[in-house]
């Protein structure tokens, strides 16, 4: 295909003319909030230090880095100017904006208390092992932690587990209705004292488990 700019006139001479069009390149910038970023396709403007990949509105959909770090913090993903989690540009979309890095930040908290009933004669709840972010928690002991996860050990199955957090139900997302596990991510948790309770059932027979953590 031939560019051409200027036609001479000819009488009678018929010319078929093309378009061509180039797609605009537009901007997905990222707000690090403090953090660091790399990654394939991840560019620099070095005069407004701002970090930023390019798309067009025929692009594959462009998956969002994350690998992107910050002292103290842990990533927790990238959300719109209206607090929606983002995870990648779509293909087909075109302008351009600014997508928000947000950050888990670790608790300092301390088990001070952890015990159980049973309305069996002898308790089929062995054990409740307790970890915040993978690190084995002891009662009495700081820890510091952006999640914790209660594991109950029973000595049979055909439970059903029912957690609570001072009297509130929590998510069924957060429990694993096989073994009961519970998974709480404490980043929001102000100071003071929580409750948690666990009761697993099973017909008429109950195994009960109580726990206070207190935020520092």
């Amino acid at each position: 295909m031939q560019t051409v700019e200027n036609l001479s006139y000819t009488q009678g001479a018929v010319v078929n003319l093309y378009a061509v069009w180039t797609p605009k390149v537009y901007k997905v910038i990222y707000d690090l909030d403090g953090g660091t970023i790399t990654g394939t396709g991840v560019l620099h403007d070095s005069v407004n230090d701002v970090y930023y990949s390019e798309f067009t509105f025929t692009s594959s959909d462009l998956t969002l880095p994350t690998t992107i770090t910050k002292t103290g913090a842990t990533f927790d993903g990238w959300y719109t100017s209206t607090d929606t989690p983002i995870t990648m540009i779509s293909s087909g979309t075109s302008g351009d904006m600014t997508v928000y890095a947000k950050w888990k930040y670790p608790i300092t908290f301390t088990l001070i208390s952890g015990d159980w009933s049973s309305s069996n004669a002898g308790s089929e709840l062995s054990e409740m092992i307790i970890k915040a972010d993978g690190v084995d928690v002891t009662q009495g002991t700081p820890i510091t932690g952006t999640t914790i996860v209660f594991t109950p050990v029973l000595t049979t199955s055909g439970y059903t587990y029912t957690w609570t957090v001072d009297g509130t139900a929590v998510a069924s997302s957060n429990v694993n209705t096989s073994t009961g596990e519970l998974t709480l991510d404490t980043t929001t948790w102000v100071t003071g004292v929580y409750d948690v309770l666990l009761k697993a059932t099973k017909g008429s027979s109950y195994e009960s488990y109580y726990a206070q953590i207190k935020i520092n």
